[in-house]
């Protein structure tokens, strides 16, 4: 038997050139570009007659310090929206011709990602790997789709593979924090060999990672993922209200990263047509990581009341996470009880609720750790987690840690909420010779021990309302014994922290000196006791 098929044969469209297709891409982008700003909403009054508090090239950049709220942004125009979906559809078709192209691949990737789908920019991002044979900047742009995807294992793999691959000039700009660092860190960092360089990146990215309970280091990644924004934005098109692209961009990316909103300045009619001045606003919930101080070193524990370093309003750079999108700073009390070989080291915290935008966690994790001076981790532990009933969040663990000068970190994550709060400071511990005291913990009189050794736990904040009782502990081994009892004596007194204004200083100190003040001197409690227990001697007092 013969069976004859017969099949017509399509009418195909003739291919379009290279060149047209990325000319229509590129006029899509210049749309996309054009109406970011022409549909931005006008400012609220920002913009004109604004001090600034640093000026960045040909930018005015202020911080928002007045203590007030920022206003939600305003949703995006649907014009932007389809311009972005139009632009999408040109990159894909010049892409499809040349899937090599790294800057189709990258502006294409970037449309993605601004309008919510970074998984699908990941996807694309591998395939442009494949088609570029592994290039430095197709691994760049795959690192920065994982970032944005919340694969920052991943994202670190392309980016240091990325590094790999390129010279030793570009690879030394690529991991170049000099941007990042205050003014006095920032000479000690320009004198630094290459081999002291690197050490000092691996201890400076350690030290600012957000979290260590999740894989991978984000703010490491975004660090690179901003230079492949570098990649991408400075091959835009150009449209009205935007300044060619220079070394001042570069820096306000790599310190702040992209903005997230824009808005007009309302101009008067004789130049609407001739110029279009806007405010970009950063992400609002973005802080800094920066390990270090103005000092140069890691900060020591705060007192009691200051506002945690993790949400200064001034800052050098800062970064919003990206699954723990709401990161602040945590309340806390440390206290060291030494030990025969170093101390167990107690950490307790809060995080309290956002009066602007709150939110209840409702599957807190936690994490106390210590790492050494180098950036390496020496022990953690998980932490208890307990959400009270006012909405705030209580955070404490323990850790054993031998002599040595560290920085620990109390960690404090919700995945349901966004929420995350972290504090990371330096202490130093010390080798148990003689008498060693240990340090005063401040804990609530009702609480019951935590553990076998009976101590109490510790108060998450050491902010207290007026007329509260608590109850004061410490430890102390080595006391000289008489026969199976040591005795000791106790002093104690309060001073306030605030000293007042330095013109109420100067004028008490005038006063004195003319006699007609007298020195205000700390009410003074003192008894003497004894104890019968061995190293350590526990030692606890209420105040009311």
């Amino acid at each position: 038997m013969l069976i004859s098929l017969s099949v017509a044969t399509p009418q195909l469209a003739p291919q379009e050139p290279a060149r047209d297709l990325r000319r229509a891409a590129r006029s899509a982008a210049f749309r996309y570009e054009s109406l970011l700003r022409r549909r931005a909403p006008f400012t609220h009054g920002a913009g004109r007659g604004v001090d600034c508090d640093e000026i960045i090239g040909r930018f005015c950049f202020t911080f928002g310090d007045d203590g007030m709220p920022d206003p939600p942004p305003e949703p995006e125009h649907p014009d932007i929206d389809e311009a972005r979906r139009v632009a999408v559809r040109a990159h894909r078709r010049w892409l499809s011709a040349d899937p090599a192209d790294s800057e189709a691949a990258g502006a294409l990737i970037r449309y993605l990602i601004s309008g919510g789908r970074a998984d699908e920019a990941v996807s694309l991002a591998r395939t442009h790997v494949w088609a570029a044979d592994r290039s430095p900047p197709s691994l760049l742009l795959l690192g920065l789709a994982l970032h944005h995807a919340g694969a920052f294992e991943g994202a670190e793999l392309a980016f240091d593979s990325a590094r790999s691959a390129v010279g030793a000039e570009e690879r030394e700009r690529w991991d170049d924090i000099r941007v990042l660092l205050e003014p006095r860190e920032r000479s000690r960092y320009g004198r630094l060999t290459a081999e002291q360089r690197r050490a000092y990146h691996r201890r400076f990215w350690a030290l600012s990672d957000p979290s260590l309970l999740e894989p991978g280091n984000e703010r490491r990644s975004a660090h690179y993922a901003r230079h492949a924004w570098i990649q991408i934005l400075s091959r835009a098109p150009s449209a009205q209200g935007m300044l060619h692209w220079g070394r001042d961009h570069e820096e306000i990316l790599l310190r702040y990263g992209l903005p997230t909103s824009r808005e007009r300045i309302r101009q008067p009619a004789w130049r609407l047509h001739t110029e279009l001045r806007m405010v970009e606003t950063f992400d609002p919930h973005a802080v800094t990581f920066m390990p270090f101080g103005p000092d140069g070193g890691v900060p020591e524990t705060p007192p009691p009341g200051v506002r945690p370093a993790l949400e200064r309003d001034t800052v050098r750079a800062s970064y919003a996470p990206i699954r723990h999108h709401r990161t602040r700073g945590l309340e806390l009390q440390v206290a060291r009880f030494p030990a025969l070989r170093g101390s167990l080291l107690r950490v307790s915290g809060v995080l309290r609720p956002d009066t602007v935008d709150p939110a209840v966690p409702a599957s807190p994790r936690g994490l106390v750790a210590v790492l050494d001076t180098l950036g390496n981790e020496v022990v953690r532990a998980e932490a208890r987690v307990r959400v009270r009933p006012d909405s705030f969040t209580a955070v404490s663990g323990d850790v054993a840690v031998p002599p040595g000068a560290y920085v620990y970190r109390l960690e404090l994550t919700d995945d349901s909420t966004g929420l995350a709060g972290l504090a990371q400071h330096r202490l130093t511990i010390e080798a148990v010779a003689g008498l060693t005291l240990a340090d005063l913990a401040v804990a609530h009189p009702a609480a019951d021990p935590e553990s076998a050794e009976g101590r109490p736990p510790l108060a998450p904040t050491l902010v207290l309302a007026p007329g509260q009782v608590v109850l004061v502990y410490t430890e102390v081994s080595g006391l000289h014994r008489t026969g199976a009892r040591s005795r000791y004596a106790v002093e104690w007194w309060l001073e306030p922290l605030d000293r007042g204004s330095l013109l109420g200083r100067a004028a008490r100190w005038l006063g004195r000196t003319l006699g007609v003040v007298a020195e205000a001197e700390p009410v003074r409690v003192r008894w003497e006791d004894g104890s019968e227990q061995g190293d350590p001697v526990p030692i606890a007092f209420t105040l009311d």
